[in-house]
């Protein structure tokens, strides 16, 4: 059954809308990755779903009558009638955007998801989205960001957000078949090479991957850590999500960070995504240089140790790394 629906960002209705056309076979969180990518925002990992007193979190949460998880549901798992309103929350700026329920037809041809009118550009991330409605209304364009100002005047363009929304879920359809990623892992902000080549598992959560990046580095896990994308930390709550979920593709980066205080950050890329079932979930395959030393202050510090200016960790060799060790302190984890 085909879907018509009305989307409208909260503050800006009248100007940042949109109409779509969705199948209710479509994944409930493809669904909701979609309706943002019609607002043109680039980051759709933090989001959450309402309808009625019911909340939906593409994280793992524990279940009850008011909050679930989005993971396996399809948007025909909501009762939906004309007049419904879904409530859809970004982290993005705290931008929210009110779904309407407009019309129901009884009708399954392609395309799954498809925007059919709508007006004004979208989302745009480096502004909160009040502080975008008072500029907006009071004619104060150049208090923008000049990335933001031309957003703004690009304005609204059908064919280009449909092809982007269906190139996104002809990706996620891809991504099905990847079972793994080969990953380059290297210290930050170190002129010294410390490095490893890991393979893991797509499904592997990304609390686990946390884990094995830090073990394989010499840490010992007495510290916090997390997830940086671009600009942006993850909340601890989507470290429940799997490393797929960060829809990694060959030559993608993000960071993990470890110890807030010392303030460790390790490079992960892309090197290779693996399309048959992996032996095991994780392999340390190669790496150069010990790794850090917990506690010693970073990498300016682990500097002096490389140098010999340090010597309250002589019994440590900061040039030596055995891979075999390397993968027993990994498995820990498995």
């Amino acid at each position: 059954m085909k879907i018509v629906m009305s989307v409208k960002i909260n503050c800006l209705e009248d100007i940042m809308n949109r109409q779509i056309v969705v199948d209710d076979s479509i994944d409930l969180s493809y669904f909701c990755q979609s309706v943002l990518k019609s607002m043109n925002a680039s980051d759709i990992i933090g989001y959450s779903l309402r309808f009625n007193v019911r909340y939906f979190y593409p994280f793992c949460v524990d279940e009850n009558n008011m909050i679930r998880w989005i993971k396996d549901l399809k948007l025909a798992s909501l009762p939906l009638k004309v007049g419904r309103k879904l409530i859809l929350n970004t982290d993005i700026k705290d931008y929210f955007m009110e779904i309407t329920v407009e019309e129901m037809i009884k009708e399954t041809q392609d395309p799954i998801f498809q925007v059919v009118a709508g007006n004004g550009y979208g989302i745009i991330e480096n502004e909160w989205a009040f502080s975008l409605q008072n500029t907006l209304q009071t004619g104060l364009l150049e208090r923008l960001y000049k990335s933001s100002k031309k957003q703004l005047d690009y304005g609204f363009n059908k064919d280009e957000i449909n092809q982007n929304i269906r190139e996104y879920l002809a990706f996620k359809e891809n991504q099905k078949n990847v079972y793994g990623y080969v990953l380059n892992i290297s210290l930050k902000d170190f002129e010294k090479e410390i490095k490893r080549k890991i393979q893991v598992e797509s499904n592997m959560l990304l609390d686990d991957f946390c884990k094995v990046v830090v073990l394989s580095m010499q840490g010992d896990l007495s510290h916090l850590y997390g997830i940086k994308i671009g600009n942006k930390f993850l909340q601890d709550n989507y470290l429940f999500l799997n490393l797929k979920d960060l829809n990694l593709e060959k030559k993608s980066k993000f960071l993990v960070n470890y110890d807030f205080g010392d303030d460790w950050y390790f490079k992960v890329s892309v090197s290779k995504e693996i399309t048959e079932p992996l032996k095991e979930p994780c392999e340390v395959l190669a790496g150069k240089g010990y790794g850090i030393v917990e506690d010693c202050g970073g990498t300016w510090r682990l500097g002096d140790i490389f140098d010999g200016l340090n010597t309250d960790w002589d019994d440590y060799d900061i040039n030596e790394f055995d891979l075999e060790k390397c993968n027993k302190r990994v498995k820990r984890v498995l």
